[in-house]
């Protein structure tokens, strides 16, 4: 295969969309929620600080209030990566097309295994 060959990109999903059984883009799927990093990070956050990493003012306040405050303490000093996370919290991230390089929205078509095509 060069440089000029043309790749043919074959999925192999359900007519819902979904990929179908022994399907090697993702092979483990999606772990259970009670042992994702968001649901573990989720019920940290709202148990009691450890009061050795805490003022004695935010001594009874969850992780969450904590790291609360200290996000906002860092926009208020001027940190900009703090203000932008905070922005994009409070207002949501600005959208951003994708375009090609001449501009135009960029176009991909999708083969499926019986052969049939979507542009999307």
């Amino acid at each position: 295969m060069n440089e000029n060959t043309p790749i043919k990109a074959v999925l192999s999903r359900d007519a819902k969309g979904r990929f179908l059984p022994n399907n090697r883009a993702n092979p483990k799927g999606r772990p259970p929620k009670d042992k994702s990093i968001t649901n573990l990070m989720r019920e940290m956050l709202d148990k009691p600080a450890d009061k050795k990493f805490l003022s004695r003012e935010d001594y009874g306040k969850t992780w969450r209030q904590v790291v609360a405050k200290a996000l906002l303490v860092k926009a208020i000093r001027g940190d900009s990566m703090a203000i932008r996370e905070l922005l994009d919290r409070l207002e949501g991230k600005p959208t951003q097309s994708i375009v090609g390089g001449d501009g135009k929205p960029i176009i991909l078509k999708v083969v499926y295994d019986d052969g049939n095509t979507d542009r999307i």
